[in-house]
């Protein structure tokens, strides 16, 4: 009897050579069936500062202003309004702080509303949770090393799909980061996580970070693992002066 080929057209056999059964391969791109595309842009709901399903890591100093930037952009996105003088898509937003309480959290939104004669009362595509006293990591590292997410991200993730949310604000990873921070593989797959969910909800997720002591002296921003920097596309780096916008894809 002839042996039946191992691979018919687009399909692969979902066994390797040993026998075992493994995970097949779908969905593959092929570069010579796709149309040209470049005329098309990041679909970011702040200009190109936010890029679509992707995870933006806003690090800087405590002190500095992270959180209070956060939450303009925020309200920015809930309201429509620009944001640093930076034109935004409106959508609905969600936050998960965890270092501030929901007294301070409300004042900071009164002040902001003020500053820019904004009807709290219109805000109704923003929400937030106050994760002070939550026992809020995100993922879980188990005996061998694997992580997994937690039953608060889960919990997260339904409360995020049920409101409608294109963006997720983060604050901040010290709190929400189950892992070791200097571990690449643990760090790659916390972002990897954060990725997926930017991707479901197609949107956005900004994650507020901490710089070390030799981030801030080197001007880096940079805490742990150099993953931290490496896992993600878009970066903004908050100094007492102003915010600067790093992206990979952008040539020096």
């Amino acid at each position: 009897m002839a042996t039946r080929s191992r691979q018919r057209g687009n399909s692969i056999d979902n066994r390797s050579r040993t026998g075992t059964p493994v995970t097949r391969l779908s969905s593959l791109r092929w570069p010579h069936r796709l149309p040209a595309k470049s005329h098309l842009t990041d679909r970011g709901s702040c200009d190109d500062w936010l890029p679509c399903r992707q995870v933006t890591l806003l690090s800087g100093d405590g002190g500095v202003g992270k959180s209070l930037l956060a939450m303009q952009l925020m309200m920015a996105l809930a309201g429509g309004t620009t944001w640093l003088d930076i034109p935004t898509t409106a959508c609905r937003v969600f936050g998960v702080f965890a270092e501030d309480d929901d007294d301070e959290l409300h004042r900071r939104l009164d002040a902001i509303a003020k500053a820019q004669n904004v009807d709290i009362a219109n805000l109704d595509a923003m929400a937030w949770r106050c994760a002070v006293s939550d026992p809020c990591e995100l993922i879980e590292i188990d005996s061998a090393g694997n992580l997994k997410p937690s039953d608060y991200y889960l919990r997260l993730v339904k409360a995020v799909r049920e409101f409608g949310t294109r963006l997720l604000v983060l604050d901040a990873a010290t709190n929400l980061y189950g892992g070791d921070e200097i571990k690449r593989r643990q760090v790659n797959g916390f972002v990897t996580l954060l990725r997926r969910l930017a991707i479901e909800i197609d949107g956005s997720v900004v994650l507020l970070a901490h710089p070390s002591a030799q981030g801030i002296s080197t001007g880096s921003g940079l805490s742990g693992s150099t993953h931290w920097n490496n896992a993600v596309r878009p970066r903004v780096g908050r100094t007492p002066h102003t915010p600067q916008r790093c992206d990979a894809r952008t040539p020096a």
